[in-house]
Formats: structure tokens, C-alpha cells, sequence
């Protein structure tokens, strides 16, 4: 945490903890304890979105990348309409 806080006056960016996450697979709940009372973040789950994009352990799965392929299907009906108006 002091790392981040030295991150955070030399860049003037602050980590807002309460929107901050760790993740980890395969931990025991005592080592997930302990990284949650050092950084003061909630533990997230895995798979999540980062940017639009699935993030995920292991092979990838249709389920995961099937928000990202409706959106870009949308956006393409839409130049398609846009063109041919």
C-alpha cells in the first residue's frame, strides 16, 4: 500500500479502494484474508469484463465472448443501414 500511495503523490492519481478488486485463483482463505486486510479491496471473481473485453482463467468459452460479438454485430447492422439509406 505505501507503493501505491508513493504512485499516487508522485502522479496525483488516487486507487479509489472501494471500486478496487484483487483476484487470485486457487488460494487458501486465510492468504486471501490477508492480502484483503494489507490492500483494503474487495475480492473479485473470475470471469469479469475489463473494458468490454472477458477476462477469464483456462480455455475460452462462446458464453464469455458473446456480449462483445452482440455489441459488434449491432454496430455493423447499423453501418449497414447508414450505407444503404
Amino acid at each position: 500500500m505505501n507503493f501505491l500511495h508513493s504512485c499516487g503523490l508522485a502522479l496525483d492519481q488516487w486507487i479509489k479502494t472501494s471500486k478496487s478488486h484483487f483476484f487470485i485463483v486457487d488460494a487458501s482463505l486465510s492468504f486471501v484474508t490477508k492480502i484483503k486486510d494489507m490492500l483494503d479491496y474487495s475480492r473479485g471473481n473470475i470471469p469479469f469484463n475489463y473494458l468490454g473485453v472477458p477476462i477469464f482463467v483456462g480455455s475460452p468459452k462462446a458464453r464469455f465472448f458473446q456480449p462483445v460479438t452482440d455489441k459488434f454485430r449491432c454496430k455493423l447492422i447499423s453501418w449497414k443501414e447508414n450505407l444503404l439509406a
